[in-house]
């Protein structure tokens, strides 16, 4: 290696010192460290985001209507009332707009889906709903929305057994 490098010039070896030395370095900076730290700024910035979705869930949690108090799981099971009831229901309580699926899935069961509903009436509507429609969430899934107070709901009721 040292007899190649005495072949150079000096200004050939000059060159290639300052590629060895400048060049490397700014190529590993740019091409290997600036890459990582985006990405653990991305990552933080993911983090951040879930912790402040759970105090929002927490503080939604607490503003919420309470559920029905247990003594009213215990009375009898009610017949599920179908996807056409679960519409007419909707549709009295206002919330049809905000319904993007609603479909038999069989067995009996639903699948139920709103997009940017505001969490009380959602949460209300569920505690209204829950002794007369005749069903048992299986599966719930709760996303914030857009805006404050909206959340997107995915639901699958079964019939109560």
């Amino acid at each position: 290696m040292i007899s190649l490098l005495a072949g150079f010039s000096p200004r050939e070896r000059l060159l290639l010192s300052l590629l060895a030395g400048v060049v490397l370095p700014l190529a590993l900076l740019f091409g290997v460290l600036l890459p990582l730290q985006e990405r653990r700024t991305l990552a933080q910035e993911a983090l951040q985001e879930a912790q402040a979705l759970q105090l929002w869930v927490q503080d939604q949690a607490r503003r919420a209507p309470r559920p029905l108090d247990s003594s009213a799981s215990e009375a009898p099971a009610v017949q599920a009332i179908g996807t056409s009831g679960l519409e007419q229901a909707l549709l009295a309580a206002d919330l049809r707009g905000y319904v993007t699926r609603l479909s038999d899935q069989g067995d009996g069961a639903v699948a139920l889906g709103f997009e940017a509903i505001p969490f009380e009436r959602f949460t209300g509507w569920l505690n209204t709903m829950r002794p007369v429609w005749g069903y048992a969430v299986q599966t719930i899934l709760l996303e914030r929305g857009g805006e404050a107070g909206l959340v997107q709901a995915e639901l699958t009721l079964v019939p109560q057994e």
